[in-house]
């Protein structure tokens, strides 16, 4: 490997990875204790049921559990599909039904935001009649 000095002219610099391989390896090994002493805090030291192979998905989808959530103050519901898949609905403002935005996924999950989440679906429901009669407003009796 070139030094700096036996490099040609306009060719980049050497990265510090090139110039001390030691080092490379350093960060390696601290990532991975990192990632280990993060799975040991979770139950079978794994942070999420990961199948031994992709196929364990298809014979037996895992069991997605409806979630409720309020994104400013908008309704939003994760719900399982028969497949064994999720979907993402969040209230249409203008209509009061609730339609297909996956953009909502990474914003409830990460809490990006202000993200509220309901302990049941009894209590997001009253949530959302509560919203959609206050958009209706006062004219219009449930």
């Amino acid at each position: 490997m070139p030094t700096d000095d036996e490099r040609e002219p306009g060719s980049p610099k050497a990265s510090p990875w090139e110039i001390d391989p030691e080092s490379w390896q350093r960060a390696l090994e601290r990532a991975e204790a990192r990632e280990a002493a993060i799975a040991a805090t979770f139950p079978g030291g794994k942070p999420f049921p990961i199948p031994d192979t992709p196929y364990d998905l298809v014979d037996d989808p895992p069991d997605i559990a409806p979630a409720y959530y309020a994104v400013n103050d908008r309704p939003v519901k994760f719900v399982p599909t028969p497949e064994g898949g999720l979907d993402v609905l969040a209230l249409d403002l203008r209509t009061g039904e609730f339609e297909r935005d996956l953009s909502y996924l990474s914003r409830c999950l990460g809490h990006v935001g202000d993200v509220d989440t309901f302990p049941d679906e009894a209590t997001f429901e009253a949530y959302v009649e509560t919203l959609r009669a206050r958009l209706r407003g006062p004219d219009h009796a449930p």
